[in-house]
C-alpha cells in the first residue's frame, strides 16, 4: 500500500497537462460512471441498487459542478470571442442547457416532497408560453394534474431517451 501512495505522490506528468485537459477527463470520467450506473439501476441489480442509486446521484452534481467550473474557465479567459469562438461558445451552451434537461427528468424520478414540488413549479413556467404553454404542460403531466402513475414514468422515459442522446 506504501508503494503505491508513493507513486501516486512523486508520480511525474507531463507539462503540456493543463487544467483544461484534466478537468475533460474528470467530466468523460463521470459522464462514463453516469451512464455505467444508469444502466446497471434501469436492469435493477437488488443487490446493490442503493449504492448504485448514491454513486449516480453523486456524480450527476459532479457533472453540474466540474460544467460550471468549465463555463467560468471559458468566460474569464475568452473574453473577446470571434466567430470560431462564438459558434464553439453557442454549442457549448446548447449542450449544457440539454444536460440541464437531462439532470431535471431524473431529478424527478424519486418522487418526493422536493421532486414532486420541483416538477410543479419548473412546469408550471411553460403556462408563460404563449399559445400552447397549458397544453404542452398538461401533455408533460399527463393530465390537468401531476399523478405519479403518469407523470413520473414520462419522465423517467425522457430521462432515458435524452441520456441516450447525450
Amino acid at each position: 500500500m506504501r508503494d503505491l501512495i508513493s507513486h501516486f505522490i512523486y508520480y511525474r506528468f507531463s507539462r503540456n497537462w493543463s487544467y483544461v485537459f484534466v478537468s475533460g477527463f474528470l467530466l468523460f470520467l463521470t459522464v462514463f460512471i453516469q451512464i455505467l450506473t444508469g444502466v446497471f439501476i434501469a436492469c435493477k441489480l437488488n443487490n446493490y441498487f442503493n449504492v448504485l442509486q448514491v454513486i449516480h446521484s453523486i456524480t450527476a452534481s459532479l457533472i453540474i459542478i466540474l460544467l460550471y467550473t468549465h463555463i467560468y474557465k471559458s468566460l474569464y479567459y475568452r473574453v473577446d470571442l470571434g466567430s470560431h469562438e462564438r459558434y464553439s461558445f453557442i454549442t457549448g451552451v446548447v449542450v449544457f442547457l440539454f444536460i440541464f434537461l437531462v439532470a431535471f427528468s431524473g431529478y424527478v424520478i424519486p418522487w418526493g416532497q422536493m421532486s414532486f414540488w420541483g416538477t410543479k413549479v419548473i412546469t408550471n413556467y411553460l403556462d408563460l408560453l404563449p399559445i400552447f404553454g397549458t397544453r404542452i404542460k398538461e401533455g408533460i403531466w399527463g393530465s390537468d394534474f401531476m399523478s405519479e402513475s403518469i407523470t413520473r414514468p414520462r419522465f423517467l422515459s425522457l430521462h432515458i431517451i435524452l441520456g441516450c442522446f447525450l
